[in-house]
């Protein structure tokens, strides 16, 4: 989904605007498997009918088959054809629910209270284990950031001080996987977050937090920084020329 953010006047395509321009194959696949699997469901109730077949040698053979009339077939072809978006809806929402739940532990040190989906509880679970073992203090979260060069904005999820000392940008992520793009979104937060506070972050890293198992597990991209960095330009680049506008601030090549 665009997103367009407003600061100081300018307006700024927000990094995951910029990153829906690369064609993201697992998502298309996906989709399709989304589309097979609720026909297949549907299909399970129907009643089984036997059906007689005859061969030129006389020979009689039955089988089974799905009894299914046509405008109930035109139902589940038509419901398939929008699952995979229904099924995105429900992610999303219980990602910005986990998202929520904490900004308001980093921000205001409260803990989880209420009744919460089980995907949701499951997600800030991973994220409390996880935390405990590898967190020395949050410093930030849900800030939003942006680089007046390169003609961007984004809200980063957190940054954080490691254990080992370190300070890290960290992304929350409830998907099931580790998904292309994941690093180039990292390193454009990790730098407009550089560039807008004037300091050096030690590394970049993604939080995969599992909504069925509760288990935490973190990529460290940060060896990867400077070449996702220049990939995420080049992405900013086709952007605009694909637009055919360009930003109000004058964008130096880097």
């Amino acid at each position: 989904m665009s997103r367009i953010y407003e600061i100081n006047n300018q307006q700024y395509p927000s990094v995951t605007t910029i990153l829906d321009v690369l064609e993201k194959v697992a998502l298309r696949q996906w989709a399709v498997n989304s589309a097979c699997d609720y026909i297949h469901n549907s299909l399970e109730n129907k009643e089984l009918i036997a059906i007689n077949d005859i061969f030129g040698d006389g020979v009689m053979t039955t089988r089974e088959c799905i009894k299914i009339s046509g405008r109930d077939a035109y139902l589940i072809i038509e419901n398939a054809r929008k699952e995979w978006k229904n099924i995105s809806n429900d992610a999303m929402n219980i990602g910005t629910e986990i998202h929520d739940l904490i900004e308001k532990y980093i921000k205001h040190g409260r803990d989880a209270v209420g009744e919460l989906k089980p995907e949701v509880e499951n997600g800030f679970l991973a994220f409390l284990e996880w935390e405990q073992e590898n967190i020395e203090e949050w410093t930030e979260s849900e800030k939003k950031v942006y680089d007046p060069a390169q003609c961007y904005a984004g809200t980063l999820d957190a940054v954080a001080k490691l254990k080992n000392g370190k300070y890290y940008v960290i992304d929350f992520k409830s998907s099931k996987g580790f998904y292309d793009g994941y690093d180039q979104q990292i390193a454009a937060y990790r730098h407009a977050y550089e560039i807008e506070m004037k300091v050096k972050m030690d590394g970049m890293g993604v939080l995969r937090l599992d909504k069925e198992t509760g288990l935490p597990e973190f990529k460290d991209y940060s060896k990867v920084y400077e070449q996702k960095l220049n990939a995420f330009f080049h992405l900013v680049d086709y952007y605009y020329a694909s637009k055919n506008r360009r930003c109000k601030n004058i964008r130096t090549k880097k």
